[in-house]
């Protein structure tokens, strides 16, 4: 088990703002996301993962990153993700439109950055999951 710490956060944490941290959620979600090859093929060179058996997991912004992680790579086995959502487009203008509520203004095109996540974004694509989120399941089960 291997437990990165996301950019602006633990050990990667370089004095950011919380307004920062909002500002720049995705893009540190999406640095975690192009990451995991990265980490994979590390790993394997030194014979210390089976890649035939990988899973990933995470709580809150984990498991975003863990949705983002699962709907791009198949190789990919198992994901357990609490407390987050897979539906990056609509999580993400809620958020944004949380953080203008504040007065805070994006040095950016929020919605050109929202379209970007749609990759992402398994509630456009739920069938690249294998088997559907437990917390799908509960949902119908009611």
């Amino acid at each position: 088990m291997i437990l990165p710490d996301a950019g602006m956060h633990g050990e990667r944490y370089a004095d950011e703002s919380e307004t920062e941290q909002a500002i720049y959620f995705w893009d540190t979600v999406r640095e975690n996301i192009d990451e995991l090859p990265i980490l994979r093929d590390a790993l394997d060179a030194e014979g210390l993962i089976d890649t035939s058996r990988l899973a990933v997991g995470g709580f809150s912004m984990g498991a975003i990153t863990s949705y983002g992680m699962l709907a791009q790579y198949d190789w990919l086995k198992v994901g357990v993700c609490l407390a987050g959502s897979s539906y990056y487009g609509h999580f993400a203008k809620t958020l944004a439109e949380g953080v203008m509520k504040q007065g805070v203004e994006f040095p950016f095109d929020v919605d050109a950055r929202i379209r970007e996540l749609a990759p992402y974004d398994l509630s456009a694509a739920p069938t690249k999951l294998k088997k559907p989120p437990v917390d799908d399941l509960a949902w119908k089960s009611g």
